[in-house]
């Protein structure tokens, strides 16, 4: 059985500096603050087999794909960390605290 192009290119020393590099980059945003660097690689590197299907040899080179997975992943995972439906922003608060404005009014 053969091997799926994107699959053998993700072993190559292109790919994982590639990864590394975009982690690096990644890690240095605020949203990423408490991330390891590998966690963040597996994660572009989880992307990267999700849209192995998509690839076709006859558009262009293997890595050239991957770099734009890469790309598009590392601007995804930044947006759903920001996103402000998953919290990422917001303080935790206890229930019983006063609200901001009634701190003020005692």
């Amino acid at each position: 059985m053969a091997v799926h192009p994107v699959h053998e290119a993700l072993t190559t020393q292109y790919v994982k500096h590639l990864l590394k590099i975009k982690a690096r980059q990644l890690l240095r945003r605020p949203e990423f603050r408490g991330a390891e660097s590998s966690d963040v690689q597996q994660e572009l590197a989880v992307h990267i087999l999700a849209q192995a299907h998509h690839f076709d040899p006859a558009r262009g080179a293997t890595v050239t794909f991957i770099a734009r997975v890469v790309d598009s992943a590392a601007a995804l995972m930044c947006r759903e960390r920001s996103c402000l439906k998953r919290g990422t922003a917001l303080r935790v608060r206890s229930l019983e605290a006063p609200l901001p404005s009634d701190e003020g009014r005692q």
